[in-house]
């Protein structure tokens, strides 16, 4: 059996007139969710219960509303619960609430996977085995990023007529995952949206109760259209850059990891700033006062300075390119060869700084840069014929780097070799013909090579 566009969308049509399908105790199933969308899974599931090896899963279970409605309504499909609890689970009692319901309703059907969405996702055989998704609930963390990995970890894993019902799209970031995922993967379509006119938890109690009769905080229902039938549609989405560009301004902040408790205690102020309450005292002002200087202390005792966007520390991150681990070894030493080359140059150290680059030739033989730094200390300590041969190499790896040349005809006029170095000062003006020093250069060795071919030669 094929499951058909048609009956997806008459499935959530018949949710839109009748809401759930089949009717729950609110004294035992209770939480955050609209009936349509519970009507929704409801009715999709049954389409999919007769196919083979075909599952529900769901990221965000919550108290597990949708898990063991969806799971009621249809006792002869499997259905799976992705959460690890860690948000909105304050007492950390979410997980004995959703057994205890269970136990309440004798539901067999259902299997909690109490793991981060990412980590079981990318095992999820282990979970279902070789059994498909044919219904996919994103109701798990809503920032962007895990919005869109949660839509793209699951693809090898779905049904080839899967069904993908994402919640909570009245949030613009969630839509726009959404959106991503659709432009990237065009052989999946949105059939149905729908929207709240805000938050549950901006309404008047009347216009709540009306949400969770409907669709609570708006829904995307994505689904794979193998056959092409539906047209190219996206859920709205406004082409602003500021909510991701928000995003960064936090993260490399110094008080990033105090941003959330920054925002409530900015709530805190201007509720007391309305109610004409004096907030100079505020203990909860104090004590974020005191994780500033805690968070000051730690940076200045590990040596660094303080500006507040500084937090990019990556002294535990390793240079490493994907080759097996034994050339990543070889890079990482040509790495501190390199450093401990310039370290040395830098100090006067040329003997030093002379091993140091040999030693990182030996390791990276296909990189100009540590041949013409070679060649400039070789010239410096005036061996100029081993200088001559390391600039040679260099410009052989990187030939249209005018330095290289004018430095190659540098040593060459300390050499005596003044044709071929006009040769290379030329090479270095046509490579970069702005830069006057290499004329002038260019001129100036002409003209003494002129002079030199025109000195009379002894008998």
């Amino acid at each position: 059996m094929s499951i058909k566009i048609d009956q997806l969308i008459a499935a959530i049509s018949e949710t839109e007139s009748n809401g759930v399908l089949k009717k729950l105790d609110p004294e035992i199933l209770s939480g955050l969710s609209g009936d349509k969308i519970i009507g929704t899974l409801q009715r999709l599931c049954c389409l999919f219960a007769a196919e083979k090896d075909t599952c529900y899963l769901e990221i965000g279970v919550f108290q597990g509303l949708t898990l063991l409605s969806t799971a009621l309504s249809c006792p002869d499909i499997k259905c799976y619960g992705i959460d690890n609890f860690a948000q909105f689970d304050p007492k950390k009692e979410n997980y004995s609430i959703i057994k205890e319901r269970q136990n309440k309703l004798s539901i067999k059907n259902i299997e909690l996977i109490n793991e981060d969405y990412e980590d079981a996702l990318e095992k999820l055989p282990k979970y279902i085995g070789k059994s498909k998704v044919g219904v996919y609930f994103v109701d798990g963390p809503h920032d962007y990023r895990s919005q869109l990995m949660c839509l793209e970890l699951i693809l090898p894993y779905l049904h080839e007529n899967a069904v993908i019902v994402v919640d909570d799209c009245n949030y613009q970031h969630v839509r726009q995952a959404n959106r991503d995922f659709l432009v990237t993967h065009p052989e999946y379509k949105l059939l149905f949206d729908a929207y709240t006119r805000c938050h549950p938890n901006h309404m008047s109690s009347e216009e709540n109760y009306s949400v969770r009769k409907g669709w609570w905080n708006g829904i995307n229902v994505l689904v794979r259209d193998i056959k092409n039938d539906l047209k190219f549609m996206l859920p709205p989405t406004e082409r602003s850059r500021d909510i991701f560009e928000n995003e960064h301004k936090i993260h490399p902040h110094f008080l990033a990891k105090l941003a959330p408790e920054l925002l409530n205690i900015t709530y805190m102020m201007y509720d007391c700033h309305l109610k004409g309450i004096d907030i100079q005292a505020d203990n909860r002002i104090k004590e974020f006062f005191k994780k500033m200087d805690s968070l000051s202390n730690s940076y200045s005792i590990l040596g660094y300075k303080l500006y507040k966007q500084m937090n990019t520390f990556s002294q535990n991150l390793l240079t490493r390119f994907n080759r097996d681990e034994e050339r990543q070894m070889y890079h990482q030493k040509y790495i501190s060869y390199f450093q401990e080359g310039i370290k040395y140059f830098k100090e006067g150290r040329l003997k030093e700084a002379e091993i140091a680059y040999r030693k990182v030739t030996q390791f990276n033989q296909n990189s100009a840069l540590p041949y013409y730094n070679l060649a400039e200390i070789l010239t410096k300590k005036g061996k100029i014929d081993e200088a001559i041969a390391a600039y040679r190499k260099a410009i052989e790896l990187k030939p249209r780097t005018a330095s290289f040349n004018y430095k190659l005809a540098d040593a060459l006029v300390q050499k005596g070799s003044l044709e071929e170095a006009i040769k290379h000062y030329q090479k270095a003006s046509e490579l970069n013909p702005e830069f006057p020093l290499f004329q002038r250069k260019l001129a100036e060795i002409i003209k003494l090579h002129q002079e030199v071919s025109e000195r009379p030669t002894s008998k």
